[in-house]
C-alpha cells in the first residue's frame, strides 16, 4: 500500500493481476516514487542512479541509466509528494499483454529476473 504524510482519501479501484506466478520477490525496503505523476499498475520504474533525484524512482525512460529496476504492482494516484511503495517487482513472472506500453523490450532484456509470459 502507498503512503506519504498527506490525508487523503481515493475511491476503490478493482485491479488487474500481473503476476503469472506465485513465486516472486519484491524490493526490500520499499521505493521513495517521485512525486509529480501518476503511477499505473505494471508501470515500469527505475531508481535514479544520479543528480537531484538521486535515490528516487521515477517512471522507466528507454536509454536513461538507472541504480536498479522494477514493476510496479499497485496503483498510485495521489503523488503530489513524495510516495513510498512496498510492492515494486524485482523477480518473477508477470502477464506481458497486461501491462502498460512502458514495459518496452529494452526494459524487458534489462530485467532478466523477471520473465514475460504471454500464455
Amino acid at each position: 500500500m502507498p503512503y506519504n504524510l498527506d490525508q487523503t482519501k481515493t475511491a476503490f479501484t478493482g485491479g488487474k493481476n500481473i503476476l503469472a506466478s506465485e513465486h516472486f520477490q519484491y524490493i526490500e525496503v520499499g521505493a521513495t516514487l517521485k512525486g509529480g505523476s501518476a503511477y499505473a499498475l505494471g508501470e515500469a520504474i527505475g531508481k535514479v542512479a544520479s543528480g537531484a533525484d538521486q535515490g528516487l524512482w521515477v517512471k522507466y525512460v528507454n536509454g536513461a541509466t538507472y541504480a536498479d529496476l522494477g514493476i510496479l504492482n499497485v496503483d498510485v494516484d495521489n503523488v503530489a509528494s513524495n510516495t513510498v511503495v512496498g510492492e515494486v517487482l524485482t523477480r518473477g513472472s508477470v502477464y506481458a499483454a497486461k501491462l502498460p506500453a512502458s514495459v518496452t523490450a529494452e526494459f524487458k532484456t534489462k530485467t532478466p529476473m523477471i520473465r514475460y509470459i504471454s500464455r
